[in-house]
């Protein structure tokens, strides 16, 4: 009998609610919070009759700690490839050594446990979308998006975290759906790009129980991404349900982040992308 190993990380939730008043019986709304990823192993027989010294590997390495890979004389298992998802869409220019391939593989496992994460990966792979990966350790943001040259820029993946890829994933999408790409808009429109981007972020992170920091710092802001997903539990299908406050909430976005100040807002430029992706998903609505 020879076993094959598959681990993978299940996401654990606790509930966090918000009162209004501290003397309310009932909370205002409730959400999940991401506590931990649990681990978990699970094991078949692949039906091969193989080895049998090393029964069990995972991803190369045994399941009861010994390394299986040419470890004996019966040439031991087959090496697995541990970053098949970043493989699907890294270009072969991309500069990054085995360490940081590994971090970005679990950060595009970890989202593709969601439904829009998943929806946003499968995108890429159904339309062979390929993205230059590199490291630049002196940038200020964990990772940021190059239309110009597709590329994704990361600070250091192994510090990262799952929204950070998120976003930047989420606006090579905006640049692949929007007519004529997002490089028309570097400098008028730039905060439209942005703060769509920010919303689903939060909407992303908020739905998902993933703890983070919001794209603006207000309760009203708050109470108007529970109001479009049903207190954090679906994802907002139209503009038409968020269009009254979105580009208000663009102008606060704008005025916390002084940097977007000389980006003007373009009046026509919708969250269309956003919504793309929502609806071809499988997420709740």
């Amino acid at each position: 009998m020879s076993l094959v190993c598959t681990t993978y990380e299940i996401p654990v939730y606790s509930e966090v609610c918000v009162y209004e008043d501290p003397e309310d019986d009932e909370p205002a709304y409730c959400y999940q919070t991401l506590e931990y990823y649990e681990t978990i192993t699970d094991c078949y027989d692949d039906g091969s009759g193989g080895p049998t010294g090393n029964d069990c590997y995972d991803y190369g390495i045994n399941c009861d700690g010994e390394d299986p890979i040419g470890g004996g004389g019966d040439g031991g298992n087959p090496e697995i490839d541990p970053t098949t998802l970043l493989d699907a869409i890294m270009s072969n220019t991309s500069t990054l050594n085995q360490a940081q391939k590994e971090a970005i593989e679990q950060l595009l496992n970890k989202i593709g446990l969601s439904c829009i994460g998943n929806s946003l990966y499968d995108y890429m792979t159904s339309n062979n979308k390929q993205f230059k990966f590199q490291i630049n350790s002196a940038m200020n943001a964990q990772a940021a998006y190059n239309p110009v040259d597709n590329s994704i820029s990361m600070k250091n993946p192994s510090t990262a975290d799952i929204q950070s890829l998120f976003e930047e994933l989420f606006h090579a999408y905006q640049n692949f759906t929007i007519y004529g790409g997002t490089s028309q808009y570097l400098i008028s429109g730039r905060a439209n790009i942005e703060f769509e981007a920010k919303v689903i972020r939060d909407v992303y992170q908020l739905v998902e129980g993933i703890a983070g920091s919001l794209a603006v710092t207000d309760d009203d802001y708050t109470n108007w991404l529970s109001k479009m997903t049903d207190g954090f539990t679906k994802f907002p299908s139209s503009y038409s349900s968020i269009s009254s406050e979105y580009f208000n909430f663009m102008n606060l976005f704008i005025q916390q982040n002084p940097g977007y100040e000389q980006a003007p807002i373009d009046p026509n430029l919708n969250p269309s992308s956003m919504f793309s992706l929502v609806n071809s998903s499988d997420c709740p609505k």
